[in-house]
């Protein structure tokens, strides 16, 4: 029986230049729209300075595609792993919308220029690979931007502990955010992020489980991706255990449960903290920690 046009394709272009272990062949002509249609973007769900950057390296070793990113900058030692482009495109499109990453609009609005711009990534980085992933948190506030692409979108999510966001958010020198704000902007984000959850259910992991936890949760959404993705691409979750360090953290002294107490409880954003801790628990009874079985679909 002849190959289907998915597979036939990958044969062609898995005999071009050798590529680096567990990731996928370059390709070096534009997929069929036959094959486009089969393609997956994935894009990593979840506030700044939640664990955002550790699951898009980390989903990059498991074998995705993520081409160009930040592998070194000020605030982390491995990079942000993001796609400079793409983040300055999120940009306009939120300043389109009235706002920016630490002012979310109301609405998200954007121009037929806009369209264009995602397009050509979306061209680009299909051309490169069958299926990528691309991280900056800054598309849960522009996320309709990119479902409208004509292009099938997988989400993997991540949350952490307000506080601790709060306080990574407080120790970036000029770009440092009042606590109350941080709060307020963590709960902007990550409403959003429940809610897309809750439409379209896919892998939330919580960046504050032990070490062991977040590599048995990060392995279980590496097969849940493997099961959607066609052309089928052989991933190893195993592979990414090494790029968890847990020196790299910040923010990390006290444990979740006791972040609320003494001086927190009693700062000026008192009403936004508790707010938070509300709907920091809803994720977890909602992520693969609280309620795995949506996942095993």
């Amino acid at each position: 029986m002849p190959d289907d046009p998915a597979t036939a394709y990958l044969r062609s272009r898995a005999a071009g230049p050798e590529c680096l272990p567990g990731r996928v062949p370059a390709f070096s002509r534009p997929p069929s729209p036959e094959l486009r249609s089969l393609m997956a973007i994935v894009s990593v769900l979840g506030m700044h300075r939640s664990g955002t950057s550790w699951l898009a390296g980390a989903l990059e070793e498991a074998g995705l595609y993520a081409g160009d990113v930040s592998r070194k900058d000020p605030f982390n030692a491995r990079g942000n792993r993001e796609h400079v482009a793409i983040r300055n495109l999120n940009d306009d499109v939120l300043a389109t919308s009235g706002g920016d990453w630490s002012r979310p609009p109301q609405r998200v609005l954007w121009h037929e220029r806009h369209e264009r711009e995602r397009d050509r990534f979306i061209a680009e980085f299909s051309a490169a690979a069958p299926h990528w992933t691309f991280k900056d948190p800054r598309t849960l506030l522009v996320l309709p931007f990119w479902t409208a692409a004509a292009c099938k979108v997988l989400f993997v999510g991540i949350f952490r502990h307000p506080v601790r966001v709060a306080r990574s958010l407080g120790a970036r020198g000029a770009m440092s955010l009042p606590a109350e704000h941080a709060l307020r902007l963590w709960i902007a984000y990550n409403q959003r992020l429940l809610g897309v959850l809750r439409r379209q259910p896919f892998p939330l992991l919580c960046f504050d489980a032990p070490p062991a936890d977040l590599a048995a949760t990060f392995a279980a959404s590496v097969e849940w991706l493997e099961r959607r993705l066609c052309p089928a691409l052989p991933l190893r979750p195993t592979a990414a255990a090494g790029f968890f360090e847990q020196a790299l953290v910040h923010q990390k002294e006290t444990e979740p449960g006791a972040l609320a107490s003494g001086s927190e409880a009693s700062m000026p954003g008192a009403a936004a903290l508790a707010e938070a801790e509300h709907l920091y628990d809803k994720l977890r009874e909602e992520s693969m920690l609280g309620s795995p079985a949506p996942y095993d679909s």
